[in-house]
């Protein structure tokens, strides 16, 4: 648990004390996706890869986006989404 909320946290302060925190977002959508990377092997979940990879994904294609509120949009639906299909998915075949 703390090897994600660590560096989250540290993240969060590094970038609002150097006057970027509109990067936050994505920077920690960038944490929690490669989190899900060693849960994968971990639980023996390939989904888990996928899941990983388009939370990286989405926030670094959401870095470069000027309009901070765009970014933020793009950043929190689309792992929101990413993460709702994770969860879609692992429901549907447990059933």
């Amino acid at each position: 648990m703390a090897f994600e909320w660590v560096p989250t946290l540290l993240t969060a302060v590094v970038l609002g004390r150097i006057g970027h925190p509109e990067l936050i977002l994505p920077a920690i959508a960038v944490i929690v996706g490669m989190h899900f990377i060693p849960l994968a092997k971990l639980f023996n979940l390939p989904l888990y890869y996928w899941t990983g990879g388009s939370l990286v994904l989405i926030a670094v294609v959401s870095f470069p986006i000027g309009h901070q509120v765009l970014r933020q949009a793009i950043t929190g639906l689309g792992c929101g989404l990413s993460l709702w299909l994770t969860s879609a998915v692992l429901l549907w075949r447990r059933g």
